[in-house]
């Protein structure tokens, strides 16, 4: 296995590991986002027993992403599913949780 070329960078940020993010560290999600579904998982999880850093980092990955593919496909979600590869009504559920219009209707009441 070839390890020099792996393009793939875990993300660090400041904790109590010692962890600390870089310039040259590659996310979508900044660090700061990292380190706070960190924390609250390890709150979490010290009070229920589980973490749901997953779950937190996965809504704020659609927040991050869905914006760019509603506008590129004009908030048609049957183009924006087939371009992600996942189902329309995914994208519609996704789309909700990350509070974006799924009815086409955002902006075009100045447009006339």
């Amino acid at each position: 296995m070839q390890t020099a070329n792996m393009h793939a960078q875990v993300a660090p940020a400041t904790g109590d590991k010692g962890l600390t993010a870089t310039p040259s560290t590659r996310c979508l999600l900044p660090a700061s986002t990292l380190l706070d579904a960190i924390v609250q998982a390890k709150q979490t999880r010290a009070t229920t027993g589980k973490g749901n850093a997953y779950a937190e980092l996965l809504e704020a990955f659609h927040k991050a992403i869905l914006p760019a593919f509603f506008i590129e496909c004009g908030g048609n979600l049957s183009e924006i599913s087939r371009l992600l590869g996942i189902h329309r009504e995914s994208v519609r559920k996704y789309a909700t949780l990350a509070e974006l219009d799924t009815t086409g209707t955002a902006g075009k009441a100045g447009a006339e």
